[in-house]
């Protein structure tokens, strides 16, 4: 008889972690796509909106999400993730004329998608061990959060050598639910980006 047979409770965590698991890579790819966004403040808008989602369905895996509080969530990721400084700063780069957008195409992506992972695998170890959203400490967490942005770069890169047309399987199934989560991250970038250029063109005509 397996240990897994003999205790059901440790089935159901590597079920339960599997899962979440899942949704973490899945966003990953997501992350990477949301960085690939030429325009400056956008791309962070939708790396964000798809971070922040990756936590609430983590959350639904682990029975968590009564406590669901967007603000808060937000809070925590920009604070984890504004530790590492270097997500914003790419975003800043694109607004450099010309050049600003092609070095964020060959630079964000991989940043962004390894503090997403990163994120995810916190919460993850944090609900497997027991957590819920009313403990989480961002401060606790900052250092496994590091560690895990370190494996999170080797993740990415090796989802980028895997993605290649001859071996489709190392794409995540689609979620429809994530699908509808990710087109509507994308309509409010396009208002924004749509408000932007109005103001822009008010302040030509002045």
């Amino acid at each position: 008889m397996s240990e897994t047979t003999r205790h059901p409770a440790i089935a159901k965590s590597i079920g339960l972690k599997r899962e979440a698991d899942a949704i973490v890579r899945r966003k990953t790819f997501y992350a990477a796509g949301a960085t690939l966004i030429p325009f400056p403040l956008i791309d962070l808008a939708t790396l964000l909106g798809v971070q922040i989602t990756m936590i609430r369905r983590i959350a639904e895996v682990y029975g968590q999400e009564h406590n669901y509080n967007y603000s808060t969530i937000r809070n925590w990721v920009v604070t984890l993730v504004g530790d590492l400084g270097a997500v914003g700063v790419m975003s800043g780069i694109k607004a450099i004329p010309v050049i600003g957008p092609i070095i964020g195409i060959f630079s964000a992506p991989v940043t962004g998608a390894a503090a997403t992972y990163a994120l995810g695998k916190v919460f993850t170890q944090h609900f497997d061990q027991g957590g819920t959203l009313l403990d989480f400490d961002t401060v606790s967490s900052r250092v496994q959060f590091h560690k895990e942005f370190e494996e999170g770069q080797k993740v990415v890169q090796n989802m980028k050598e895997e993605a290649n047309p001859g071996q489709a399987s190392a794409v995540p199934a689609e979620d429809p639910q994530d699908l509808e989560s990710l087109k509507m991250q994308l309509s409010d970038g396009i208002e924004k980006l749509q408000d932007l250029i109005q103001r822009l063109e008010s302040a030509d005509t002045q």
